[in-house]
C-alpha cells in the first residue's frame, strides 16, 4: 500500500477479507489437502462437485451467502428444507449444482451430477451414455482390455485390481460382494457377453460396498 501510494501520489485504499474457515476451524485454501481449485486442470469438475457435496451442514448457510447469488430469504428455505431430512444433503446438493454450473457451465454440472448420482446408487449406470462414462473413468480406478467377450469374470476382476486372484474373485462372488453393472454376480462361472457392454465398450465392477472400477474393451 505504501508503494503504491508513494508511485502514484494519491491515495490508495485495499478490502481485507477474514479468513474463511469451516467448522473445525480450518481454512480454506491451497495449501490445505483437499483444495479446490477454479481450473480442471487443477481439479477434475466432478471433484470440484463432491467438495461442495461434502461440505458440513454447519457451513452451509455461510457458504450460500459467499459464494451465490441466492436470494437470503431462498437461502433460508433451503436451510430449512434441508435441516428436516439432513441425510438428504438437499442444501449440499443446491450448493454444488449452482457453483459448479456458474464455474463449468450446465452441462459439465450435469455430468459431474450424473457421475456423483452413480457411484452413490442413485442412478443405473446402464442408463450412462459414453460420454459420462468418459467422466467416471478419469475419476475412479480404469483399465482398458482387448475384448474377452466369453471370457470369465473372475478373470476380468483380477484385470482391473478388483480382486488380487481368481481365488479371491470366486470367494468375493460367493459371498454376494461383486456387482457387474450394477446388478449382483451370483455365478462364479459368469461370462462376460455383449450385451453386458455399456455405451462406449465398458463395464462396470463393484466390489463390497464401495469399491468401483470401469474397463473399456479396445475390441
Amino acid at each position: 500500500m505504501d508503494l503504491a501510494r508513494k508511485k502514484s501520489g494519491g491515495q490508495c485504499y485495499g478490502i481485507t477479507f477474514p479468513l474463511l474457515l469451516n467448522a473445525q476451524g480450518q481454512k480454506f485454501g491451497k495449501s490445505e489437502s483437499g483444495a479446490v481449485y477454479l481450473s480442471p486442470h487443477r481439479t477434475s469438475i466432478y471433484k470440484f462437485y463432491q467438495f461442495w457435496i461434502n461440505v458440513d451442514d454447519s457451513d452451509l448457510e455461510k457458504l450460500y451467502k459467499l459464494f451465490t447469488f441466492i436470494e437470503l430469504d431462498e437461502i433460508r428455505t433451503i436451510i430449512e428444507e434441508h435441516n428436516k431430512n439432513p441425510h438428504l444433503r438437499v442444501a449440499q446438493k443446491k450448493l454444488a449444482w449452482d457453483l459448479t454450473c456458474r464455474v463449468h457451465g450446465e452441462d459439465a454440472a450435469k455430468r459431474a451430477k450424473d457421475a456423483s448420482a452413480i457411484l452413490f446408487g442413485e442412478m443405473d449406470i446402464r442408463e450412462a451414455d459414453a460420454e459420462l462414462l468418459d467422466t467416471l473413468s478419469a475419476e475412479i480406478p480404469f483399465a482398458e482390455a482387448d475384448s474377452i467377450i466369453g471370457g470369465p469374470i473372475t478373470d476380468l476382476l483380477v484385470l482391473s485390481g478388483g480382486c488380487a486372484s481368481k481365488g479371491e474373485a470366486k470367494r468375493k462372488i460367493k459371498e454376494g460382494g461383486v456387482y457387474l453393472n450394477g446388478v449382483k454376480v451370483t455365478e462364479e462361472s459368469k461370462q462376460i457377453s455383449s450385451e453386458d457392454l455399456l455405451n462406449g465398450g465398458y463395464v462396470q465392477l463393484r466390489v463390497g460396498k464401495k469399491d468401483f472400477r470401469l474397463v473399456k474393451f479396445r475390441g
